[in-house]
């Protein structure tokens, strides 16, 4: 996967050269190997790297391109499970007597496209707080909702739910590493990871109310400065 170099400096990718350069010299003080220990998780390299690139203003319009390509493939890849989705809630399966009611799997992009305004803008917020190197912070975590409808009695049996976040995975091919031996990973391009999906069990009690509230840190699957609040919402009509 093409590398991000404004997440690498943890800069917006409107940066001026002057930002650019701040940003830089900042992260070479505080990764430096003589103070960040000098062992091989030191994210130096990437940062000089980015620096080469974002500074060229040549190769900087190389890398924008490259990037855009990279959010218009994954936003297709998400667009169509969309598309192949209801229209207003995630699937549940008809329970049976067995407790607990399972409730099958809901897309976190599907479901998110039918409570936020524009998913596009959901999809650019969540592909920009993907990193691997340690960089600013959000003082204040951003809340994504996703709505799960439930009949009066799954609600009264209690259940769970599973949700596909999009997220940052190790890579199979190279375990995390970002080289076969001597050789860049041909699978992640050097970056010890991929693009895919992780599955979340949402678990929900017994004899829940109208908007019972679930929520869950996000940066356990890679995605900075985000939390997951469910919304349970109980209906006659799914």
């Amino acid at each position: 996967m093409q590398k991000n170099y404004y997440l690498v400096l943890g800069i917006p990718s409107e940066a001026t050269p002057d930002d650019i350069k701040d940003a830089y010299r900042k992260l070479v003080k505080e990764f430096h190997p003589d103070h960040y220990g000098g062992d091989n998780h030191s994210p130096f390299l990437d940062i000089q790297e980015a620096y080469s690139v974002l500074s060229d203003p040549s190769k900087r319009r190389v890398h924008d391109l490259e990037v855009l390509i990279q959010k218009d493939k994954l936003r297709s890849r998400y667009a169509e499970s969309i598309q192949s989705g209801p229209g207003r809630q995630a699937e549940p399966l008809i329970p049976g007597q067995q407790q607990p009611v399972n409730l099958g799997a809901a897309s976190l992009a599907r479901s998110f496209h039918t409570y936020q305004s524009s998913f596009d803008e959901l999809f650019d917020k969540i592909f920009s707080n993907f990193s691997q190197t340690p960089g600013p912070k959000s003082e204040h975590p951003e809340n994504l909702n996703v709505v799960i409808t439930l009949t009066p009695l799954q609600a009264f049996q209690g259940g769970r739910i599973k949700i596909t976040l999009p997220a940052q995975l190790k890579c199979p091919a190279c375990s995390g590493q970002g080289w076969v031996g001597m050789y860049e990973c041909r699978r992640c391009r050097g970056q010890g990871v991929v693009s895919g999906e992780y599955p979340v069990m949402i678990n929900y009690p017994s004899g829940i109310s109208d908007h019972h509230l679930v929520q869950l840190p996000l940066d356990t699957y890679g995605i900075k400065n985000f939390y997951l609040t469910v919304h349970f919402r109980i209906s006659e009509i799914l």
